[in-house]
């Protein structure tokens, strides 16, 4: 149960990730990211929020 709690968790912060980017959210986008890096249970995503982040960043770029 605990394994399957984390991935709804980690689902929900990438979908908050792409939704603030959607909407040019930046402080939206920081707390999003602040929380998932110091909340123990979130912290499991921070990474693959970051690097989805990154993703959308180099998308603008191109």
């Amino acid at each position: 149960m605990s394994e399957n709690l984390s991935q709804i968790t980690k689902e929900r912060m990438i979908r908050a990730v792409d939704y603030a980017y959607q909407k040019r959210d930046f402080q939206m986008f920081m707390t999003v990211m602040t929380h998932a890096q110091t909340c123990k249970q979130c912290s499991k995503a921070f990474f693959e929020c970051m690097r989805i982040a990154q993703d959308h960043l180099e998308s603008e770029l191109i």
